[in-house]
C-alpha cells in the first residue's frame, strides 16, 4: 500500500527505496529486445471507492428510544423509533429498561431479555436491531407508547472517498462517462483491528490509491538482465 519496495542484498543490509527513486538500467523501447511478450488491462482488484469496517464499540451511556404501536405491529426496529435521548445506533448491546403504559395509563416496565426466558413479554438479541413480543403476549393497542433504554453498539467505518465527493471524483466519473450506470466499483474490508474511524479512513485510502486504476500489465520474456520483476 505504501508504493515502496524492500529487500536484503548480499552484505544483509536491508534497502527500503520508493518504487520512483531508482531508474532502470536499461529501457525497453522496442519489441526487438523481448523473445516473448503478452498485454492486458486487468480489473481484478479495480475499486474506485473503498470502505473498510472496523470492529465493533460499544457506547458508554444509554439512548431512549420510543414507538407508538399501531394495534398491528408486534416488532419495533430501531430505525423505526423515535430517539428521545442520547444517539441512535443501529445495534442492541444490551437492554436497561422497557416500559409501557398501564391500565392507569402511566408508564409500566414489562421485562425484556434475551430469547428463552419464560418471564420474557419482550425479546431481543444482541447486535439484533429490534425487540419483539413473544409469541403469546396480546398486541399492544393502536396509540401505546413503547420505551426502551439500551446501550447501543456501532460498526467502525471509514469510506474513500466520501460519499459527498462521489459526483465529483475523477475516476468515479471516468468509469461513468465510459461505461455508464454510476461508475462505482466499490470495494469493502473488515478489519476488526481497527477502532478508530480516522484510522479506517486512512486504510481506505491507502487501499484506494494502490488499486484505484485500472494498470497495464506487460509480461515478457528477455535475454538481456538487469530489470527487476514487478
Amino acid at each position: 500500500m505504501t508504493r515502496y519496495k524492500w529487500w536484503v542484498n548480499d552484505a544483509k543490509d536491508i534497502q527500503f527505496k520508493d518504487r520512483s527513486a531508482e531508474a532502470a538500467p536499461w529501457a525497453l523501447t522496442s519489441l526487438e529486445q523481448l523473445t516473448s511478450y503478452t498485454y492486458q488491462r486487468e480489473r481484478s482488484q479495480y475499486r474506485n471507492v473503498q470502505r473498510i469496517l472496523g470492529t465493533k464499540v460499544t457506547a458508554n451511556k444509554a439512548t431512549t428510544v420510543q414507538w407508538t404501536a399501531d394495534g398491528k405491529r408486534r416488532t419495533f426496529y430501531l430505525q423505526q423509533g423515535t430517539t428521545t435521548s442520547g444517539t441512535a445506533y443501529d445495534e442492541i448491546a444490551s437492554v436497561s429498561l422497557l416500559t409501557v403504559p398501564g391500565a392507569d395509563g402511566l408508564p409500566m416496565t414489562e421485562l425484556i431479555g434475551v430469547p428463552g426466558t419464560p418471564t420474557n413479554k419482550w425479546e431481543y438479541s444482541v447486535g439484533g436491531n429490534y425487540i419483539s413480543q413473544v409469541p403469546d403476549e396480546a398486541t399492544k393497542p393502536a396509540g401505546a407508547v413503547i420505551t426502551l433504554t439500551y446501550i447501543g453498539r456501532i460498526r467502525i467505518e471509514g469510506v474513500y472517498p466520501s460519499t459527498d465527493k462521489w459526483g465529483t471524483d475523477a475516476e468515479i466519473q471516468e468509469r461513468k462517462a465510459y461505461e455508464g450506470g454510476t461508475g462505482i466499483y466499490e470495494a469493502v474490508e473488515v478489519d476488526e483491528s481497527i477502532d478508530n474511524a480516522g484510522t479506517a479512513r486512512e486504510k481506505a485510502k491507502a487501499l484506494r490509491d494502490l488499486h484505484g486504476h485500472i494498470p497495464t500489465i506487460l509480461e515478457f520474456d528477455t535475454f538481456r538482465s538487469g530489470l527487476r520483476a514487478g
